[in-house]
């Protein structure tokens, strides 16, 4: 039993640490092909032009390796909220008049009449949950409980659902770029003729594992308060302990 999350995690920074390595291990062997004196200036930049060629290549392994961990999260993780693909122009347009007309007034009766007819479009819901949300001042000229927790049940339990497909969308996002590891090689002529590489990693790919942490356990909480999207179960610390403990008595 594991947190796969963690696993994809660790897998990039392993990927991207691993990358550096190598980056630097070309740089000490670029050195001494630009030192080595039975080369000429010519010989020597054809030296370095090969391996740049090698290095792109190995970019693109690279990269192939962190989009594979990428694209394995996302096929766990992601979460379809309902759209029912209707035009709702109509019925949006008769809940803010609904609003607007009861004000901090309105009851759970008139606010499930105007949700039902969108209920199946997750977007929409929450546009009108964002705007009484806005309007509702949380004081005691704002909405009833109530009406507040009807409303969070409309608008798919929790606002915070919106906020994990934004992160997952982020994370999917920095698999779109097909070279997200490049270099830049800087060549000395003259005294110590050092050849620096240094790794160029975007940082949509830099904060992946951090971004996958976070959404993991922001899908662990949204388990409990969304289960009818979120049907992965994120096994709990305590869980995994006992797993292993079984396992090892086996």
């Amino acid at each position: 039993m594991e947190r796969t999350y963690e696993k994809y995690s660790e897998n990039i920074s392993k990927v991207i640490a691993a990358y550096k390595e190598m980056l630097s291990e070309a740089a000490t062997e670029a050195t001494k092909k630009n030192c080595d004196p039975r080369l000429s200036e010519i010989g020597r930049a054809e030296e370095m032009k090969a391996i740049a060629a090698e290095l792109d290549e190995k970019a693109n392994s690279y990269t192939a390796m962190i989009h594979r961990q990428i694209n394995a999260f996302c096929s766990e993780y992601d979460v379809t909220m309902p759209e029912d693909g209707q035009n709702h122009d109509t019925d949006i347009s008769n809940a803010l008049k609904v609003i607007d007309m009861l004000g901090f007034k309105m009851t759970p009766n008139a606010l499930r009449a105007i949700l039902d007819p969108i209920k199946g479009s997750f977007n929409n819901t929450k546009m009108i949950y964002d705007i009484m949300t806005a309007k509702d001042s949380g004081g005691p000229e704002g909405y009833s409980y109530e009406v507040r927790r009807l409303l969070d049940e409309y608008a798919g339990s929790n606002p915070r659902i919106v906020d994990y497909i934004e992160l997952f969308n982020k994370i999917k996002g920095a698999a779109e770029n097909k070279r997200a590891l490049s270099f830049t090689v800087t060549r000395y002529t003259e005294g110590r003729r050092t050849v620096e590489i240094d790794p160029k990693i975007p940082y949509s790919i830099a904060e992946c594992p951090s971004l996958m942490i976070k959404a993991g356990k922001e899908y662990a909480i949204l388990e409990d308060l969304a289960p009818a999207y979120f049907k992965k179960h994120i096994p709990s610390s305590a869980e995994i302990i006992t797993s292993n403990i079984t396992h090892s008595s086996l």
